[in-house]
């Protein structure tokens, strides 16, 4: 039997719990950074092509942790 597992996440303006790299999936792709502990998760900002111009609009996030440099764990623990 499968468990529901969940990633560590933060959503934007928060401290980073774990050095690593984030991910979001946005306008059908996968957007990652690389941060570290303590700095502050981003927000996204919308690169979509209007006109000739960026839109540069920015949206509160909520980020997946998908890989930490300390190896430690992705997956919230129980």
């Amino acid at each position: 039997m499968l468990q529901d597992r969940q990633r560590i996440a933060a959503f934007s303006g928060e401290a980073c719990p774990h050095s690593g790299e984030w991910s979001i999936f946005v306008e059908g792709r996968q957007a990652t950074v690389t941060l570290e502990q303590g700095e502050q998760m981003p927000e996204w900002t919308d690169r979509k092509m209007e006109g000739e111009y960026k839109r540069g609009e920015k949206f509160h996030v909520l980020w997946s942790l998908m890989n930490r440099h300390d190896g430690g764990s992705v997956w919230v623990e129980a």
